[in-house]
């Protein structure tokens, strides 16, 4: 894709990665790109194939800096805006992960060095580049993840950090809006890069995990770089001029793939939850309170009566405990109990919410296989 002549695009985090495809494929689309991270030989090599190919040898600025220190940010902007005289694209893409269970004697650390790097740096120079877009009218992409949507265990503080990125992207993209600046987020599944070869996973480990998201995905594979480096020219081009504050996932089907075969039945309750908050509108005025309770795997009819065998089914239950947060399958009273408490004064401030009582299924990303 060509058209960025002339263009200047910082990416952050660019020295490898999601962040080096996305500046190789805005230079070969004719931008000027400023190549960043912590690693000089990274950096001096990403800039020198960024370089080669070109569309006419724009040389592509190297600055080593640390996105978690003020000082480095500001001397990056410095140099920038001293060596193109302008800012027409941030591809805020620097990130790092950590496993930390609350548990962990070091968790508040952690937290905070995940916090600096995956949205504070964000933050801060975000917030310095709005003058240059102010000119420009650019464009502003969040690289975040599908873990600021869905969570699971022992990594909270890289789920939190993401979440709080989209939702950064959506506040600023309505402050910013009026001043012809568009913010929006892409949120990956699982990507090959370095922040899985660089966790603490041994190497039998990781080709375990590639080899299960490939057989689950949807689309049948990993995700690459390059997958999500397609995205960024895309939304910073003007046929994507009425999107902005939006989260883009670009996860191979991963937050899809939960379950598959009962279409029909996850339809009709989507339709349900939807029609549970219109008609909440609807009837509001007439004093008529609506609510949708959604349970998780409960001991009913609908599982005993399916086409499962015994040992089907009190597989399902023991998967189902030992995956739930809360130790067990849910009960029909556990439903009948939010039922009764939404059908009284004490919920009068409650409608059009979607209420859901699943024991955690959905906290713990519970995979459900009805075979």
């Amino acid at each position: 894709m060509s058209g960025y002549i002339r263009h200047l695009a910082i990416i952050t985090g660019s020295s490898l990665g999601i962040g080096a495809a996305t500046a190789l494929l805005l230079a070969k689309s004719g931008a000027n790109v400023v190549i960043t991270g912590r690693n000089a030989d990274n950096v001096s090599k990403i800039c020198n194939e960024c370089t080669e190919v070109s569309l006419k040898g724009l040389k592509a600025l190297p600055v080593v800096a640390d996105v978690t220190k003020e000082e480095d940010v500001d001397r990056l902007l410095d140099t920038t805006i001293k060596t193109f005289g302008k800012l027409d694209i941030l591809v805020n893409n620097a990130g790092i992960g950590s496993r930390a269970p609350i548990t962990d004697a070091d968790y508040i650390h952690k937290l905070k060095a995940v916090f600096d790097t995956n949205l504070n740096s964000v933050i801060y120079l975000t917030h310095k580049s709005i003058q240059y877009f102010e000119k420009t009218k650019g464009n502003i992409i969040n690289i975040s993840s599908i873990a600021g949507i869905q969570s699971s265990g022992g990594i909270s503080p890289y789920h939190m950090s993401k979440a709080a990125l989209d939702m950064f992207t959506k506040c600023i993209a309505v402050d910013l809006g009026p001043k012809g600046i568009r913010v929006n987020s892409v949120n990956p599944g699982a990507i090959r890069t370095a922040i899985i070869r660089d966790s603490k996973m041994t190497e039998q480990q990781t080709q375990s995990l590639w080899d299960r998201v490939k057989s689950r995905y949807p689309v049948g594979r990993c995700g690459e770089p390059l997958d999500i480096a397609n995205t960024v020219p895309y939304l910073a081009s003007d046929h994507a001029s009425f999107i902005t504050g939006t989260i883009m996932v670009a996860d191979g089907g991963h937050l899809a793939a939960n379950s598959g075969g009962i279409s029909p039945y996850h339809m009709s309750k989507a339709a349900l939850d939807m029609f549970t908050k219109c008609i909440a509108v609807d009837l509001g005025p007439k004093g008529i309170g609506v609510n949708s309770v959604n349970p998780g795997a409960i001991r009913t009819a609908i599982i005993r009566d399916s086409k499962m065998t015994e040992q089907q089914t009190q597989s399902l239950w023991e998967r189902v405990k030992s995956q739930y947060p809360v130790g067990r399958c849910g009960e029909p009273l556990d439903i009948a109990n939010t039922v009764a408490y939404l059908a009284s004064n004490h919920a009068s401030f409650i409608t059009g919410t979607i209420m859901v009582a699943d024991g955690g299924h959905l906290a713990a990303n519970v995979r459900m296989n009805f075979d």
